[in-house]
């Protein structure tokens, strides 16, 4: 008979964990499936918390650096984070705002846009009688149903109907939802930027005060140090990337060349997809724009161009081939997150992608698993 987990010693009870029972190679690789499913599932239910959790972590530690060479002039780290949290606000809101006039006139040049309208326009005439007819279809519909429930047996079950929410009800909550989101997502970001040396501290102090945990303390400074580091620098290039794209459509005549500059910015945060991408509209734009087909092949050519310089060779040359990530690794991380969060996700999953691979870099038990996601 096997032994029991419970063994009785006299009278107290002590037990065994099954330690010596040998256990099936391929059991760990199903808990590791079973928690990355339950990970994901969790993710999905708490995207409207965690979704502006990830972006604060991801800005502040962008912007950890300007809060750190503040400090360095005795400026308060509260204070530091402040300035730097309001700048970048303020930076976001007025390239929103210069880019949104431009944006909505090209949206409303688009084919299917003008399709919409023209055909919104068409339907005017009719759209009146048929509110009128729905109206009081609904009414009818409601008498008819008071008629029959005075008319049913009290036994007989009640008939439920579920209306679906209107589509107002739904702009509304997700109005109200990217308002919360952003809202949250700001506060978080000012906490991480303010309070964030003296957690990290803390921490480090707890992790060497322990002699089993080695030089821990100093490798979670290094972490946040390294991953800071990388997403400024990729902020800074993409940046870089997105002015040289916009001289590159003034010279060769594209209309408002800085709003593709600015696409050209966001969307090199995509790694080889976000070039496709801003390659194809570019080129819809310039066909739009210019008479000759040959000649509206050259900006989307300048444009991919300057982007392979970008991730060939500027790229590698700064953050060194280290830091470079394996494009299937970055395809992948990219199609899973949008899944997940959408455009949100597709945004935050390269950064997400690089501070988990920088952080897997500094530890020895997870330095395999950096060396295959790496490139």
């Amino acid at each position: 008979m096997p032994a029991s987990p419970v063994q009785e010693t006299g009278q107290r009870f002590t037990w065994q964990p099954f330690s010596s029972r040998p256990t099936h190679p391929l059991v760990p690789w199903f808990l590791a499936c079973i928690s990355l499913l339950a990970l994901t599932h969790f993710l999905h239910l708490a995207e409207a918390i965690m979704l502006p959790v990830a972006a604060a972590m991801v800005i502040a530690l962008a912007l950890r650096p300007i809060v750190r060479r503040l400090s360095m002039f005795r400026i308060p780290e509260s204070i530091a984070a402040l300035m730097t949290l309001a700048v970048f606000i303020a930076l976001t809101a007025w390239l929103s705002s210069e880019l949104l006039a431009p944006a909505s006139a090209w949206l409303n040049r688009a084919p299917i846009g003008f399709r919409l309208r023209q055909l919104e326009r068409k339907l005017e005439p009719i759209q009146a009688p048929l509110k009128a007819v729905q109206d009081a279809s609904e009414s009818l519909s409601d008498v008819v149903e008071q008629s029959t429930s005075k008319k049913r047996d009290p036994d007989d079950p009640q008939s439920v109907v579920v209306k679906p929410p209107s589509l107002l009800s739904e702009m509304l909550s997700s109005t109200w939802q990217l308002g919360a989101g952003t809202i949250l997502c700001g506060v978080l970001s000012f906490f991480f930027l303010a309070q964030g040396e003296s957690i990290l501290t803390r921490i480090a102090e707890v992790l060497s005060s322990r002699p089993q945990n080695g030089d821990s303390g100093t490798t979670i400074t290094a972490v946040e140090k390294s991953v800071s580091r990388y997403l400024l620098t990729v902020s800074l290039i993409n940046a870089c990337l997105g002015i040289c794209v916009a001289v590159a459509c003034m010279a060769v005549g594209v209309p408002n060349a800085a709003l593709w500059g600015a696409m050209a910015a966001g969307l090199n945060f995509l790694p080889y997809l976000g070039a496709l991408v801003g390659a194809g509209v570019l080129l819809l734009v310039c066909l739009f724009s210019f008479e000759s087909s040959l000649y509206a092949c050259l900006a989307p050519a300048l444009y991919l161009l300057l982007s392979a310089i970008e991730g060939n060779l500027v790229t590698p040359a700064i953050l060194g081939k280290s830091m470079s990530l394996n494009p299937l690794i970055v395809i992948l991380s990219i199609t899973y997150w949008t899944w997940l969060w959408g455009f949100g996700g597709a945004i935050l999953a390269v950064p997400m992608l690089a501070i988990f691979v920088t952080v897997c870099r500094q530890f020895p038990a997870t330095r395999s698993l950096a060396y295959v996601l790496s490139n």
